[in-house]
């Protein structure tokens, strides 16, 4: 079972996601959704990103359920840590002035490429790659995806452009 929810200003998400979460395996949010959720906020006063904070608002979100892997995606790149507690972070790809022609549903391409590779059990490396991509390629295009194309040649825009440092350290 796999969540993803639309972003919206309310204070809903306390109350409507918690209770969810323990008939959930997979849980792929953005930075902002993730932050109501847990009553964190893992943007500062200037809008930059918090490392620590979004640490902190995944670690509150795998304490209220049981998933499997808590995924949480921003313009900066991703966050991911698995029940076990094992973490990974990718940085989204550097794209060039002009590249970006609309933002409406670069998230839910980013949860439909994280979704399709844990669907054919691919690495957690690889399912960041994908997801990150189809942001990427969603990005290019006014409209939600018409950007993005064949899986081939969303992955090629790994090869195109070149990756942010990951949002958050996570050792090794």
């Amino acid at each position: 079972t796999s969540v993803d929810v639309v972003s919206e200003d309310s204070d809903r998400f306390r109350k409507i996601v918690p209770p969810a979460l323990k008939y959930v395996d997979y849980l792929i949010l953005n930075e902002i959704e993730a932050s109501r959720v847990v009553g964190r906020n893992a943007r500062r006063a200037d809008d930059t990103l918090d490392p620590d904070e979004l640490v902190r608002t995944v670690d509150d979100l795998l304490e209220m359920g049981d998933m499997e892997l808590t995924a949480v995606h921003m313009p900066e790149g991703v966050y991911v840590r698995d029940r076990s507690g094992r973490r990974w972070a990718r940085g989204s790809l550097e794209l060039p002035e002009g590249f970006i022609k609309g933002k409406v549903g670069a998230g839910d391409a980013f949860c439909a490429g994280m979704l399709y590779g844990l669907h054919e059990g691919w690495d957690i490396e690889r399912c960041m790659l994908l997801g990150t991509c189809c942001a990427a390629a969603s990005l290019s295009h006014e409209g939600a995806s018409d950007g993005v194309g064949p899986l081939e040649s969303v992955l090629d825009l790994a090869k195109t452009f070149p990756s942010r440092n990951p949002p958050v350290a996570v050792g090794g």
